[in-house]
């Protein structure tokens, strides 16, 4: 299998995966989707300011990320050819876990900080 056509299946895959994610269900409402950390964010700074500790984030300091990783993750892993998986690798390694770090460092100006690290996981409950 030659390197564009490996391209061109996870192209394919990621506008697959789109449109499922815009399906809906019979009685007419959004099946769940992967912004909902987002949007728990979005609506609970709304209404308290401060470190979000409670929901998706209460077991994982980044779940859009680990939401993330399991999506693009799941396609490399129907192709099977290390091609994709060594690109992702890449992208979590060179992209994501830098902007965790700065997260991270962002969140840690909360007082609650400490306590939050310490009962949370970084990214995958119970390995990272």
């Amino acid at each position: 299998m030659a390197w564009y056509d490996i391209i061109r299946r996870c192209l394919d895959l990621h506008g697959h995966a789109r449109q499922l994610r815009a399906r809906v269900d019979p009685q007419g409402r959004r099946l769940p989707r992967p912004e909902l950390a987002d949007a728990q964010k979005f609506y609970t700074l709304r209404i308290q300011k401060g470190l979000i500790t409670h929901g998706m984030h209460r077991y994982v300091r980044h779940p859009n990320y680990l939401g993330e990783v399991m999506i693009y993750g799941s396609f490399a892993m129907m192709i099977w050819h290390w091609l994709p998986v060594l690109v992702l690798a890449g992208v979590w390694l060179g992209l994501f876990a830098v902007n965790m770090i700065m997260k991270e460092a962002s969140m840690s100006r909360y007082p609650e900080w400490a306590d939050y690290k310490q009962r949370t996981w970084w990214l995958v409950p119970y390995l990272i």
